[in-house]
């Protein structure tokens, strides 16, 4: 029996050494561009679940002039993205660029948008009156451009404008909370009611 049980130990023994190992999990990434303000643009192949940081370390860090401040560091990649750096001169670009979108969200469709925008543009252009903005056919946008008015000041004109129907006089900015003589004296020059 002692020969039977050895036997049988070394055959479990054997096939122990020639089982086929369990296959590895292939480690899950993500491929993601980096562009922009990095010493080294790219593609790169990361582990799922990184960072925008890991991105950018795996890009060789930011380069001097790049804009941290307006990236969020903290988000998770996606496969096939393509992240950009900008650079501190685009800054302000992009903060343009991201009031102007939140403006197209909030007024409807981007397609409504620049349709008003351009209807308003051809309106000033070709009124003949020296540019002004007239405030029974602004934007959001168009009014962010007046002296003292800024996205929050713009869509209250807007409600007050939905709620009471057209502008009659540029006095009327009054009514909109937020607006007293001082802000009616920078705004006024710059609009007009048609």
């Amino acid at each position: 029996m002692p020969i039977l049980v050895c036997l049988a130990l070394a055959a479990v023994l054997q096939l122990a050494d020639v089982a086929p190992a369990e296959p590895a999990v292939a480690e899950q990434r993500v491929t993601v561009d980096v562009l922009g303000s990095v010493k080294h643009p790219g593609l790169y192949h990361l582990p799922l679940g990184a960072r925008v940081v890991d991105a950018i370390a795996a890009a060789g860090g930011p380069a001097a002039n790049a804009a941290l401040d307006q990236v969020q560091l903290a988000d998770q990649l996606q496969d096939g993205e393509s992240l950009e750096v900008p650079a501190h001169q685009a800054a302000a670009r992009v903060q343009q660029a991201r009031s102007n979108l939140r403006t197209a969200v909030r007024e409807g469709p981007r397609h409504q948008v620049r349709a008003r925008q351009h209807h308003l543009r051809q309106a000033v252009e070709s009124s003949g009156h020296g540019g002004k903005i007239d405030l029974n056919r602004a934007s959001a946008s168009d009014l962010e451009q007046l002296p003292g008015i800024g996205p929050g000041l713009a869509a209250r004109i807007l409600a007050y404008r939905a709620r009471h129907g057209r502008f009659h006089s540029v006095q009327e900015l009054e009514e909109v909370s937020g607006i007293g003589d001082r802000r009616l004296a920078r705004i006024a020059p710059s609009v007009l009611v048609r």
